[in-house]
């Protein structure tokens, strides 16, 4: 029985591995994307998540709140702010907040920074889930657009990920 849960569990595991790693929420003439620079790492490993923001009309404001497993990653650092935008703003160290502080910009890339902690199991999914995703373009009409909630699931493994000389 308890092979058989394993693997069920492998399978699964190998489902989440093959699905594609970068998440989208589009909207007509606006989008945002959340891709990771790497889908398999091992513990020890940092990786980047990057936030690409554009619209046609200009980007005002860009929000979103993010949840992580901390049991398996930790938040190392928030990326420096494109030219146009100010600091990272947001009452909660989980909030995402960003305002262009200058003329507007149609596309923009943010970035957050994780670690994968050292005592994390072998080939476990970490899960970085953004919610509440939304941007405020300076269109004169219908300049406020809300995303899906969007989620990266990324495999742990215990082994280098760097091949063999």
């Amino acid at each position: 029985m308890k092979k058989i849960k394993k693997n069920i569990l492998l399978i699964i595991l190998m489902i989440f591995a093959m699905c594609s790693i970068t998440t989208n929420v589009q909207a007509a003439g606006e989008e945002v994307t959340f891709t990771p620079d790497k889908n398999e790492l091992k513990s020890g490993d940092t990786f980047i998540v990057t936030i690409h923001a554009e619209s046609t009309d200009g980007l005002n404001l860009i929000s979103a709140n993010f949840e992580y497993d901390e049991a398996i990653f930790e938040l190392v650092e928030r990326g420096a702010m494109p030219e146009g935008f100010a600091d990272w703003s947001g009452t909660d160290r989980n909030e995402i907040v960003v305002m262009a502080s200058s003329s507007p910009k149609t596309e923009a890339d943010f970035t957050l920074t994780f670690k994968v902690k050292d005592n994390v199991a072998e080939n476990s999914t970490g899960i970085i889930t953004f919610t509440d995703v939304g941007i405020d373009t300076f269109a004169a009409t219908d300049h406020k657009f809300l995303y899906e909630d969007s989620t990266i699931k990324l495999k742990i493994n215990t082994q280098s990920t760097e091949p063999e000389p």
